[in-house]
């Protein structure tokens, strides 16, 4: 990190109670030096997943897994082989995202009687808008793999610049079907700021779900199935949570997602040494829920 992205991230980080996530000043702020930097492996891990889940997509997919870290992280196909499970996930995914990765692939994926697109239902989606935030290099390469159009393109030059030159050789991932396994995180973030950060994004305007209509009306135009799932938390992740202002966290995006089947998993409880952090499994967490999830998915 420069000596010029540290002082950007300082000052992020003193302004940022101050400043509404969705301001203009927010977004100005994020498209500068406050963004997380990513080390050149790191980067070239993340575009080598992201090339294997559109060039490698299998057409006999029967469930296309799509949405945020917590699919990315919590959904090991080969721990359900047999439901043809393809993991389509990308960190920091908001429902723009979802909609784009689901358009790359659909021309891919023939119809079939019985597909399932399996989608993570975070509650603060519906304003959750991921390229304003500093885990922003996910949006740049959906727009450079995919075509994926950015917000806003003011500053993501430089960002851009680096993906495209990883992005035109095939670069390597240890990746299964879309999925792969994550080293435990040293710099997992603090439970409390975690937790506050989740609610702080739900508290706006659900503007978003527009991006979510989309993609369950092209899903359903596809004669498919769209199921959501609310991913397991840790115990002190959902006491903390708890603990918040009261708000009623999911009542955002309740009548777009009506007649949606919704599997809830957010209070089923898993050791100690499944989580990667309060909500995210490791390989070990992986492959337990998803055998967990199987099971419901093969009943109709």
């Amino acid at each position: 990190m420069t000596v010029g992205q540290r002082v950007w991230r300082l000052f992020w980080k003193a302004i940022a109670p101050l400043t509404p996530h969705r301001s203009a000043l927010g977004r100005i702020l994020r498209s500068r030096g406050c963004k997380k930097p990513m080390s050149e492996a790191q980067l070239a891990r993340e575009v080598g997943r992201a090339q294997c889940i559109f060039e490698d997509f299998d057409p006999a997919t029967a469930i296309l897994c799509i949405g945020s870290s917590h699919v990315v992280q919590g959904i090991d196909p080969a721990a359900a082989a047999d439901l043809r499970l393809w993991n389509a996930g990308f960190v920091n995914g908001d429902y723009r995202m979802d909609y784009y990765v689901y358009q790359a692939l659909r021309s891919r994926w023939p119809r079939a009687p019985g597909q399932t697109v399996l989608m993570s239902d975070n509650f603060w989606l519906p304003s959750h808008q991921a390229e304003y935030t500093e885990n922003f290099i996910y949006s740049v390469i959906l727009h450079v793999l995919i075509g994926m159009p950015y917000r806003s393109s003011l500053l993501i030059g430089p960002h851009e610049r680096r993906v495209r030159r990883l992005a035109k050789v095939r670069q390597p991932a240890d990746c299964f079907r879309g999925y792969t396994a994550l080293p435990p995180d040293p710099l997992a973030t603090d439970l409390k700021q975690r937790v506050l950060g989740h609610i702080r994004r739900a508290h706006y305007d659900p503007s978003e779900m527009e991006w979510f209509l989309r993609l369950r009306t092209a899903v359903e135009a596809d004669g498919r199935r769209l199921i959501l799932f609310r991913h397991p938390l840790r115990e002190d992740y959902r006491e903390a949570l708890a603990a918040g202002d009261g708000a009623d966290v999911w009542t955002p995006g309740v009548e777009a997602k009506a007649g949606l089947r919704i599997l809830d998993y957010s209070d089923m409880p898993f050791p100690a040494d499944c989580w990667r952090d309060a909500d995210h499994f490791n390989a070990l967490g992986a492959i337990r829920f998803t055998a967990a999830l199987k099971k419901d998915l093969a009943t109709p």
